[in-house]
């Protein structure tokens, strides 16, 4: 990297431009959250529509009943928005049906602040409270900021593994608890969960099996009473709406588009993945860490993953904090970590719809950067870098 005062000088400056621009986006979100009628127009509606079925014993996968709802809550698109998550946790949205709309999406809210401030508290503790105050990235990451807007599950998710990784030693069971709504998404973290199956067998965990398990069986139980039919209306659903066939931004939709194949085309590159990852871990089975090792492993499979969304990549910060704390006294790292960051709020100021391709370079920049950062000695051990520049 480039050395000098007049590079640290302007790697502070774009590092502090970031700051002050998440920053901006954040309190935006707030106002956002209790504005009148935000919840409509967030995907949050399609969660709280599928709670307010489910409450109601009526199928979440019947699009006229969706519709009617979301509408009712003031959506104003000519189509529902649905779930297109398999139906196993669905319960776990069944609180939503007892409140309204508004209330609900601030709550919701609430509750993402808190899985964003848990997070970077444990993820700091995990990695020697080497981060200081670089721990508070996670409230400015992009994805993040757009996941809390839209009221998406990406930091839910981020908070899921973030408990996993903390507490696999000492409280397995409670750790396979908290990997269990990893379900509702499964197909983001398959080198993850190749690799967490072979070290359960390999190692015998199977406390932490048995937690996943039990949420999982509860979960299935509530819904036969709610829904008896929920999975083969589902399966109805997708075949219906051809799910494989959305233009998500991500590298296997793209090369299965170019190259015409087949829908199963998408899950070769997530394959391919699995395989390295699951090389990986038996070449260091006895020197694997989750914490470090397993965190790369999550911005991988957000690489190769066969269908996935800009808002599911806050999963990928595990990795970005890791690699702070190893650069973290490289200006420069960070102001890359930080011009990446820019990029991506302005093209979602500028309007550009997550639909589109605009967003395909994301999830490879995430994990470049935290493969080469990661590689960067560290210079000066004093981990209270302040966030704005000097």
């Amino acid at each position: 990297m480039l050395k000098g005062p007049l590079v640290r000088h302007v790697s502070q400056i774009v590092f502090a431009c970031f700051v002050l621009l998440g920053c901006i986006h954040a309190v935006l979100n707030v106002f956002t959250a209790v504005r009148p009628k935000a919840a409509a127009q967030a995907d949050f509606i399609q969660f709280w529509a599928t709670g307010h079925l489910l409450a109601a014993r009526q199928s979440p996968y019947d699009l006229d009943k969706l519709m009617k709802i979301e509408q009712d809550a003031g959506m104003v698109h000519a189509y529902p928005r649905l779930s297109n998550s398999p139906p196993l946790l669905l319960p776990l949205f069944l609180p939503l049906g007892f409140v309204s709309a508004g209330l609900g999406f601030f709550v919701w809210f609430a509750a993402q602040l808190a899985c964003l401030y848990c997070s970077a508290q444990l993820l700091n503790a995990m990695y020697g409270k080497q981060l200081g105050y670089l721990r508070w990235i996670v409230f400015l990451f992009g994805p993040v900021l757009l996941c809390e807007r839209t009221g998406q599950l990406g930091v839910f998710f981020l908070m899921c593994l973030v408990l996993f990784l903390y507490l696999h030693r000492r409280h397995p069971f409670l750790a396979g608890v908290c990997l269990a709504p990893l379900a509702l998404k499964p197909h983001l973290i398959l080198p993850f969960g190749l690799v967490l199956l072979m070290w359960i067998i390999l190692d015998r965990r199977w406390k932490i099996l048995l937690g996943a398990v039990t949420v999982l069986a509860c979960s299935a139980g509530l819904l036969f009473t709610l829904d008896p039919g929920a999975w083969q209306q589902y399966s109805a659903l997708m075949r219906k709406m051809h799910l494989m066939d959305w233009a998500a931004p991500c590298l296997s939709v793209y090369l299965r588009r170019l190259t015409g194949a087949p829908a199963v085309v998408q899950f070769i590159p997530t394959m391919m993945a699995a395989g390295a990852a699951a090389v990986w871990y038996l070449r260091k089975r006895k020197e694997w860490e989750w914490q470090t090792d397993g965190a790369m492993l999550l911005a991988l499979g957000l690489i190769t993953a066969p269908y996935a969304w800009v808002m599911d990549e806050a999963i990928a910060l595990p990795a970005i904090l890791l690699a702070v704390t190893r650069c973290r006294s490289s200006w420069n790292w960070l102001a890359c970590l930080a011009l990446l960051n820019l990029v991506f709020m302005i093209e979602e100021m500028r309007g550009v719809g997550v639909l589109t391709p605009a967003y395909l370079w994301t999830a490879p920049a995430w994990f470049l950067w935290c493969f080469l950062a990661s590689r960067t000695p560290s210079e000066i051990p004093d981990a209270n870098l302040v966030l704005a520049a000097e």
